[in-house]
């Protein structure tokens, strides 16, 4: 089953500048943690999230306009 803690961020509605994905290990996405892929990503970026479990992590800060979303269709398994 897949969680975030923390609410989905959408700061800026529109086209993106670029994608930064996250997915497990072995997945093919770009990142396999999710402060990785916001560290990485440029102001507009979308930040799409593959089910999975993440560990690691207590907080999470997003100091641009990210969309950070999930790529699963509810409910995801």
């Amino acid at each position: 089953m897949f969680a975030l803690p923390f609410a989905l961020c959408s700061l800026l509605p529109g086209a993106f500048a670029g994608t930064v994905t996250v997915g497990p290990l072995g997945s093919g996405a770009q990142f396999d943690k999710l402060a990785d892929a916001v560290a990485a990503a440029q102001p507009g970026d979308a930040v799409p999230v593959a089910a999975g479990e993440y560990h690691g992590f207590g907080s999470l800060v997003v100091d641009k306009p990210l969309t950070i979303l999930s790529t699963c269709r509810y409910p995801c398994r």
